[in-house]
């Protein structure tokens, strides 16, 4: 008997919630019957914004190049149009940049900077095609920003350039996690051109020695890039994917994130040499007074070997001071080979603070950066040292060899931007290595009317020999810079 009331009870309870359901039905759709048109759920509006700058930059080098040849300014028309859609959630974005160089026309280039779709709904955000991906929070020498590349067309400051990504990102106030994934590499840009000031060749050992006699070593050939796959160079393929997730905490006053990454260097991690006219890599067994006259021909291969990097980084706010870190960990995952010249494992790490002053004298601002950055190479394993103690496949210089990559073992970075009013603004920057190194820049730059951007800028170069920038020391220039803005 009382299961059964039980039972009648539910069945009461079920059949008054099927009717309240029925009831609430039946006035919405009284409701939708009698609503105006006008009160109807309309489309999203669709946006599309057109921005982007037009540019013309002349600069006038002081002195010739060594070796002599390169061209002695730059004279180059840079535009570079953005358009932006929105439709509701979705969203598109294409920049493309058209650069020509008249008196360096290898510089000249039409690439996208950007190109892709992306869907943000809530936290949620999905983006897909050519588009560039930074993480890192330092401003001069990010050693966490590795999933898309860099152009090197000036080597103390790169250029990000987009690659092909599917990025998956939500965001909640305290926290945010990101996944990318890159289905091909895309490795960086230099030049290798002895017309170009920057050219890479020029930081490599120009002078090899033999049974203690030197001999000069011309590069006479720059193949294209190949990968490390097992220890073997191979051409690349089209899908070679590349991963890196990346999760970021949020607090009143401090960030923190964690970044992981493997792919490929996309610097590369070495270079093949081979003697077009001997042996490069042990010339004393073969007639070294040739060599002593005419030198060595030799022909470079870059390797992109396969790549892990974990890191963290941080930034806290004291008032007006930002204090801003990071610490990674890079490795070759290709790591059986017998290089001694391979950066393997190493560690990276830049600490900076940032100060912003607004209103000094008037509305004159000042914003103040400087960093310190180490890269220190940490001592190979047990299982790499018959590697590294093993015949070396480099030739024996007279100065070390160096890379981008690697700049510097210990590097201090600054930087001040002191405008005096909203329209004019004078930017100072440098660079030095405890290896000699040195690198200053000051540019003036007046804004008209928000749109016409005039600068007037200086920068010097010096190092010393075995450094990396000794190989720049006599690109000392002037530039002139217009900017249409729209």
């Amino acid at each position: 008997m009382h299961s059964r009331r039980q039972t009648s009870r539910r069945r009461t309870s079920a059949n008054s919630g099927a009717g309240r359901f029925l009831g609430a039905l039946l006035v919405l759709l009284a409701a939708a019957a009698i609503a105006p048109a006008s009160a109807q759920v309309t489309p999203p509006q669709a946006t599309l914004k057109l921005t982007g700058e037009v540019d013309w930059d002349l600069y006038y080098y002081f002195r010739d190049s060594d070796p002599s040849g390169a061209v002695r300014g730059r004279n180059q028309i840079r535009f570079e149009p953005r358009l932006k859609a929105k439709v509701g959630v979705v969203g598109a974005a294409v920049q493309l940049q058209l650069r020509h160089d008249f008196l360096d026309p290898d510089r000249s280039r039409i690439l996208f900077k950007d190109a892709y779709a992306q869907v943000r709904w809530g936290g949620f955000q999905v983006r897909a095609g050519n588009q560039v991906i930074r993480w890192s929070r330092m401003d001069m020498r990010p050693s966490l920003d590795v999933l898309t590349p860099k152009d090197y067309d000036e080597l103390w400051a790169p250029e990000r350039l987009a690659a092909p990504a599917l990025m998956l990102k939500y965001a909640h106030p305290n926290i945010a996690l990101s996944a990318v994934w890159l289905p091909t590499f895309v490795p960086a840009r230099y030049s290798v051109s002895y017309d170009h000031r920057w050219n890479v060749l020029l930081s490599q050992p120009h002078v090899g020695v033999a049974d203690d006699v030197s001999f000069p070593i011309h590069y006479l050939d720059y193949e294209d890039p190949q990968v490390l796959v097992g220890g073997e160079r191979k051409e690349p393929k089209f899908l070679d994917s590349q991963y890196g997730m990346r999760l970021e905490f949020f607090f009143p006053r401090i960030d923190l994130a964690v970044t992981g990454y493997y792919g490929r260097d996309q610097l590369p991690t070495y270079h093949h040499f081979v003697g077009l006219n001997g042996d490069v890599i042990d010339p004393s067994a073969q007639d070294l007074i040739t060599f002593i006259e005419e030198g060595i021909e030799v022909e470079l291969t870059p390797i992109h070997a396969h790549k892990g990097v974990i890191g963290g980084d941080m930034a806290l706010v004291l008032g007006p001071v930002v204090v801003k870190g990071e610490l990674s960990y890079h490795v070759t995952a290709d790591a059986k080979h017998d290089r001694c010249d391979i950066h393997d494992p190493y560690l990276m790490g830049t600490v900076g603070v940032e100060w912003l002053a607004t209103d000094l004298v008037g509305k004159q601002d000042l914003q103040v950066r400087f960093e310190v950055a180490g890269d220190h190479e940490l001592p190979p394993s047990d299982d790499d040292v018959i590697n590294r103690d093993a015949h070396c496949e480099v030739p024996k210089t007279e100065t070390p060899i160096r890379d981008v990559n690697h700049l510097s073992v210990l590097g201090f970075y600054g930087n001040i931007q002191w405008y005096f009013s909203d329209d004019v603004m004078l930017d100072l920057r440098g660079f030095g290595g405890i290896e000699g190194d040195y690198l200053a820049r000051a540019e003036l730059a007046l804004t008209v009317r928000d749109r016409v951007r005039l600068g007037l800028a200086g920068l010097i170069t010096g190092g010393y020999k075995g450094s990396f920038m000794n190989s720049y020391t006599r690109n000392d220039r002037i530039e002139f810079s217009t900017t249409y803005m729209f």
